[in-house]
C-alpha cells in the first residue's frame, strides 16, 4: 500500500521510502520513480527485522520531509518517535494488524506504539473491525479513519486461458503470500490429500523447508508446487487461469490480504 500511495502521488509530492532489506545489493534504488533506501537487515528476530541502523537512518531523514507516514506496527520506528525525534513533523500511521505472534513482548512494545499513536495526526485503517478488535486502537478511535484497500485493475485484463493449458489432473487451486505460519499453507496442503486438484503456492518465506517436508510426507509432490517469488506479470497470469483462489490464513494476524482483491480482479473485468 505504501508503494502504491507513493507512486500515485509522485506528480504532486516528492516521496521517499525507508525500508529494511536482507539484500546485500545497492542501498538506494528507485521503484516506480520513487527513491527507496534499503537499510540492511541481518534476518528476523521475533518477527522484527534485525536492522540496528534503521532508527538512526530514520532520525537522519526526518528533517528532509514535511510529512511522515508509518506502516505500522513497526517497533523500530516507534523507538525513534518514543524519544521525541520528529515531533515537529506531522505523522500519519497506516495501521495494518495487531501484534499476535510473540504477544509476550507487548509489555515492552505496547508503550512505544502507544506513544507513536498519541503523537499521530491521523491513523488509517482498512476496516472498522480492525478498530474493534485492537484494544490499543480503541484508545485513539477519534483519530482513526477508515480507508478501504483498493488495487489498480488495469493490468488484469488477460485473454482467457483454459485450465487444460496448465495441467490435466483436475482443477487448479492457487494461493499467494509469504510462507509464514499464520498464512496456513500447511492446512491447504493437507486438504489436497486424496483430492483431484493441483495446488500452486506463490511466495517465499521461512516456512518453505517445513512445507516442502510436509509435501514429501503426504506424497503430494506431483500435485502441490511451491512456485517461490514471481514477478507481477506472472502472478496476474496465474490468477487469471486458476479455477479457485484460496486464502487459508489461520490467525487474526491476517487482517486483510490485498491478494483477495487481486484474485477477484479478473472476474470483475470479464
Amino acid at each position: 500500500m505504501i508503494r502504491d500511495i507513493s507512486a500515485s502521488l509522485k506528480d504532486s509530492f516528492a516521496s521517499a521510502l525507508l525500508v529494511c532489506s536482507q539484500s546485500a545489493e545497492r542501498r538506494e534504488i528507485v521503484v516506480n520513480d520513487v527513491p527507496v533506501e534499503r537499510v540492511r537487515s541481518f534476518g528476523n528476530v521475533l518477527s522484527l527485522p534485525a536492522a540496528p541502523t534503521y532508527p538512526w537512518r530514520l532520525w537522519r531523514k526526518i528533517a528532509e520531509h514535511d510529512l511522515l507516514a508509518l506502516h505500522a506496527p513497526f517497533p523500530l520506528a516507534d523507538l525513534v518517535f518514543a524519544f521525541g525525534f520528529g515531533a515537529n513533523r506531522p505523522l500519519v500511521v497506516h495501521w495494518h494488524a495487531d501484534i499476535v505472534t510473540h504477544a509476550g513482548l507487548r509489555w515492552f512494545i505496547e508503550p512505544l506504539m502507544r506513544r507513536t499513536l498519541r503523537r499521530a495526526k491521523a491513523i488509517i485503517v482498512s476496516d472498522h473491525a480492525l478498530i474493534e478488535n485492537t484494544p490499543l486502537l480503541r484508545e485513539f478511535v477519534d483519530k482513526c479513519h477508515i480507508v478501504p484497500f483498493g488495487i489498480d485493475t488495469a493490468g488484469y485484463d488477460w485473454p482467457k486461458i483454459e485450465p487444460h493449458h496448465v495441467n490435466d489432473r483436475g482443477r487448479l487451486v492457487l494461493a499467494c503470500g509469504r510462507l509464514v505460519p499464520y498464512k496456513g499453507f500447511d492446512v491447504l496442503i493437507r486438504a489436497a490429500v486424496n483430492r483431484k486438484f493441483e495446488v500452486w503456492i506463490i511466495g517465499e518465506g521461512t516456512e518453505r523447508p517445513r512445507l516442502e517436508q510436509l509435501i514429501r510426507e503426504l506424497g503430494l509432490g506431483d500435485r502441490v508446487r511451491l512456485l517461490g517469488s514471481v514477478n507481477d506479470s506472472e502472478r496476474i497470469k496465474l490468477m487469471c487461469l486458476s479455477d479457485v483462489f484460496v486464502m487459508p490464513s489461520v490467525t487474526n494476524a491476517e487482517t486483510f490480504g490485498l491478494v483477495q482483491l487481486e484474485a477477484m480482479a479478473p472476474a470483475a473485468l470479464s
